[in-house]
């Protein structure tokens, strides 16, 4: 009933709008509405295809499973299908195009997604997509009926609403084909309908088409658009400085995983969120005040660029300011909030967090937005909303800037102890999006009013931008950073917010100077720069060897070492063949793969979880021997070294009593990374290391951020008992066989070559194609144990490469292989054949099992089958990026086929999607890939242990083998 009277409505409407109906009050009231339609049709009509253009977003989300052979047109195909087998055959290809996709609820599991779940969405999004292009026909045509240009408006008002209903009717339909257990429904119930709206839908079109040649539209609108892409491309070259800035805000809140790990740190405490907001804010107002100073430059004073008041460089014809670039500095201003708010929503959808509107991919947002502003400032609505006259209705600005500023306070205040909660997030995004309305509206009326106008905001911006420049400054001193990070952990982004206003402002003076001069300092100072970093050969970023007199490195083959090695587990292997029932003495070779800090908290939980389970009821003051014991060599790229070298650096002093080297054991693991080990390597990125960089400074001039990185980690560390400051062949001299050989991997960017690091003389025919970075470092030289592991885990870009004599540049060692299964398959091999030889002579030898452990960090993901589409002149970098995980993958499969030919066991254990938080308040973090975890990853990762069966299978081995050897006969 509700259907037949929309429809009769609709028709009602189609008559009014040819002004036949006989009601007069109602055609009065229609010719007002079509009046103001048409008095803001652009407005209306941009805002409509906004939403359009959302709907269609909405619509089409995983179209893809939609394909097949019976649809070569897409869903018109379904819609004008006349055959009931070919829409069986549909709905059998849409039931066999799956894909297998994680689901979040209490637990995560995963669930397999076909074309017909697809289809069922779509099919409830079209009535969005419906609403919104009926709205654009029916705007179109009250202005075209209002200047006269339809001669049968009742006709063509009829057909938008027939195109309408019968739409609704093919949905209908496709519901009922849809849920019909693959036996569909008479074809013809979907076809009349679809015909009849693609019917109508091509007569309106072809109409307006007709309709743009006959009153010629087409040249306006060509120009109209060439104008706007040539305005657009010349306010981003001429404000490039301010676009820089935003392409940096989306590359670290968007693309960056541990970008939006840090949002949720900064969410734990009032103080993070107000730097964080305060530090945005200063960005927005810069991009928006900056523009201003540098295109009016010849006009203004030194004085004025920092004091004010600065403006555009006003049109001497007209008098008056150009109002595009006015409009595109407000837009600036305004988006550099709307991208973080963004950002925000990017992470929440990462966590998993529900929110209003999360069908629409957070990126979309900051362009829907960016076309809502622009609207708004292009037909002046604002003014019409708060201006009264030639003046600022005051009431109705303070009013709706207390009631805006109200509701910011009020979510500060209220959240009480739940503002740590990442679901908290969506309060700062929506600071964020309030805080862009008030930008936008205050900038619009600063200049409408005598009062609004007299405020001096130029100091208060330039100023702050100033002092955030120089908190920046003082953060690349040790005592400022050291002091800050010992605190709290939410300093990184906002520091580099901070350091990215001050360089935003440091820049935009020396363009204002030079537009004053007509000199380009900025590109003299680039060039400079450059010619100094390319052809200055300085000893900046070079590794830092340890110096020692006498120093006596241990000095022996791997070989050999493996050799003594079975000499000193003899007796206890000879225990296993004695009171075992044929089982081997099991020897475990570990490769941990790169991931950053994931990698490391990873491969240090397994590690000491292990240990823990081996030694599990037995006394910790005891001698008793834990998994690291059974382990001959640790393997590890990247963030994996850094994870053993924590391990072996908590073992050092306690070789000989490892019960009580329990810092990795499941509840002590997150005091080590609780900690900020990031920022001081981004401020070093960003300040330090970019200055000494750009003019040739040797390291004389400062410590480069990869030492400040390992002091770091010594300093926090060695607060936990874990020696990261020992020299590499020390750790062999002081404890012999006990603690596990670790051989970090890196990569030479300069000779194109995999580097090992070892305490021992390994040998070019066991690792073809590799160089030994320990065995070419000078007499009395070694390298310490922290700069072995941040050796291999050099991340691109953010840390350095490190040079040694000027003959290697070394790079992040997952750049080569990041599962470092190479090296560990290696190591096997000269094992073995240590093995071999030994059991030549005594047989009690070939009770030895070798046990191959990987530790990947990452989240297995279900492999998809959507059809690959790639840009072609992204294809040979994209090709590049996917030969890093290829060639990790070709390695581990390697070692995996070893252990298969050879009788040996293969095991992986990587984290998997776990719940964290309470019942209602559950989340699945992400996993960053950098220097810096949040509480919730690492909660994650924990939580994924206590479920691993691997883990506990790893566990019984060693166990089983400590219960044999210790067996009283």
């Amino acid at each position: 009933m509700q259907k037949c009277e929309a429809f009769f409505v609709w028709f009602r409407f189609g008559f009014l709008l040819n002004f036949r109906h006989p009601n007069l009050t109602n055609m009065l009231i229609f010719k007002k509405f079509q009046a103001w339609c048409v008095a803001h049709f652009r407005p209306l009509f941009f805002l409509l295809m906004c939403g359009l253009i959302t709907a269609a977003i909405i619509v089409n989300q995983n179209a893809w499973l939609l394909k097949s052979q019976h649809l070569p047109h897409g869903p018109v195909s379904w819609q004008l299908n006349t055959s009931d087998s070919v829409q069986r055959a549909i709905l059998q290809d849409w039931k066999s195009n799956t894909e297998t996709v994680l689901i979040f609820s209490d637990s995560t599991s995963h669930k397999t997604i076909d074309g017909i779940k697809v289809a069922e969405d779509q099919n409830k999004s079209d009535y969005l997509f419906i609403t919104f292009y009926t709205l654009v026909f029916a705007l179109l045509f009250l202005r075209l009926a209002a200047h006269k240009h339809v001669k049968n408006a009742g006709f063509y008002s009829g057909l938008i609403i027939l195109a309408c209903v019968t739409d609704i009717i093919e949905n209908l339909g496709t519901y009922q084909a849809l849920h019909s257990n693959l036996r569909g429904i008479s074809s013809f119930r979907i076809f009349l309908p679809a015909t009849i709206k693609w019917l109508c839908i091509v007569v309106l079109v072809t109409f307006l088409i007709k309709k743009a040649f006959e009153l010629k539209k087409w040249a306006g609108w060509i120009k109209l658009v060439s104008d706007n892409l040539l305005g657009a491309i010349g306010y981003l070259w001429q404000f490039r400085i301010v676009f820089i800035t935003l392409i940096l805000f989306f590359l670290v809140l968007f693309l960056s995983d541990q970008g939006q790990d840090l949002l949720v740190t900064i969410n734990g405490t009032r103080v993070a969120c107000v730097y964080f907001l305060f530090s945005v804010t200063v960005l927005a107002a810069l991009c928006w005040h900056l523009p201003k100073a540098i295109d009016n430059a010849q006009k203004i004073t030194f004085k004025q660029f920092w004091l004010g008041p600065v403006d555009f460089v006003t049109d001497d014809k007209k008098d008056s300011r150009p109002s595009g670039k006015v409009d595109a500095g407000r837009l600036l201003g305004c988006i550099a909030f709307v991208i973080p708010a963004a950002g925000i929503l990017q992470t929440m959808q990462k966590y998993h967090i529900e929110y209003p509107l999360s069908q629409i991919p957070p990126m979309a947002i900051p362009i829907i937005v960016a076309i809502i502003y622009s609207i708004i400032l292009q037909y002046n609505i604002i003014d019409k909303i708060f201006k009264k006259g030639n003046s600022v209705n005051k009431p109705l600005y303070w009013g709706t800037v207390i009631v805006l500023g109200a509701l910011i306070l009020c979510w500060g205040i209220s959240g009480g102890h739940h503002i740590n909660k990442p679901d908290y997030l969506i309060y700062l995004s929506l600071d964020l999006l309030i805080i862009s309305l008030i930008f936008l509206i205050t900038t619009t009326l600063r200049t409408c009013d005598i009062a609004l106008n007299s405020w001096k905001i130029a100091p208060f911006i330039t100023f702050s931008a100033l002092a955030l420049g120089l908190i920046f400054v003082a953060f690349n001193f040790r005592p400022v950073y050291q002091n800050a990070i010992r605190i709290d952990r939410f300093w990184t982004m906002p520091v580099v917010f901070s350091g990215v206003a001050g360089y935003l402002l440091f820049f935009a003076f020396l363009m204002y100077l030079g537009k004053r001069r007509n000199v380009q300092y900025v590109s003299i100072l680039l060039v400079i720069t450059t010619c100094f970093a390319v052809f200055k050969a300085t000893n900046y970023h070079n590794i830092i060897v340890e110096q020692q007199k006498d120093y006596k490195p241990y000095a022996d083959s791997l070989e050999n070492y493996a050799t003594n090695w079975l000499r000193n587990r003899r007796p206890e292997i000879a225990k296993m063949v004695q009171n075992g029932n044929g089982q081997n003495f099991p020897v475990f070779f570990v490769n941990a793969h790169g991931g950053g800090i994931r990698a490391a908290a990873w491969t240090s939980m397994i590690m000491g979880t292990l240990d823990s389970l081996v030694m599990d009821g037995r006394n910790a003051d005891s001698t008793a021997r834990d998994f690291q014991h059974y382990v001959f060599s640790c393997s590890g790229a990247s963030g994996g070294s850094v994870g053993f070298s924590l391990v072996i650096g908590s073992r050092i002093e306690k070789f000989n009593t490892p019960g009580k080297d329990r810092i990795f054991y499941p509840p002590n693991i997150k005091q080590v990374f609780t900690y900020d080990y990031l920022t001081a390597d981004v401020v070093g990125l960003l300040g330090r290391d970019a200055i000494a960089s750009a003019f040739g400074l040797s390291n004389k001039a400062w410590d480069d951020r990869s030492k400040l990185q390992e002091e770091d980690w010594e300093r926090h560390c060695g607060n936990k008992g874990i020696h990261l400051g020992i020299k590499m062949h020390d750790i062999l001299n002081k404890t012999g066989y006990e603690v596990p050989l670790f051989f970090p991997n890196t990569y030479d960017a300069k000779k194109g070559q995999r580097g090992v690091i070892a305490s021992l003389i390994l040998d070019s025919l066991d690792f073809p194609g590799a160089e030994f970075p320990e065995q070419e470092i000078r007499k009395d030289n070694d390298l310490r144990l922290s700069t072995a592991a941040f050796l291999s885990a050099r991340f691109p870009y953010v840390s350095p490469t490190a040079k040694l004599y000027g003959e290697h540049n070394y790079t992040d060692g997952g750049t080569w292989d990041n599962s470092a299964a190479e090296t560990s398959g290696a190591i096997i091999d000269v094992f073995e054949r240590a093995r071999a030889k030994l059991a030549l002579t005594d047989t009690i030898y070939k009770h030895v099992g070798v046990h191959i452990l990987s530790l990947p960090n990452g989240i297995k993901v279900f492999p998809s089958s959507k059809p690959a589409h790639l840009f072609e002149p992204l294809a040979p970098p994209s090709g590049i990026l996917s030969l890093i995980s290829t060639i990790a993958d070709a390695r581990e499969g390697q070692n995996y086929a070893r252990a298969i030919r050879r009788g040996y066991t293969y095991t992986q254990i990587r984290p998997t999607n776990e719940a964290i938080g309470n019942t209602g308040e559950k989340i699945w973090p992400v996993l960053p890939l950098g220097w810096q975890i949040s509480d919730f990853a690492l909660d994650q990762m924990q939580k994924s242990l206590v479920k691993n069966k691997e883990i506990k299978q790893v566990g019984a081995v060693c166990r089983s083998a400590e219960a044999i050897i210790n067996k009283k006969n």
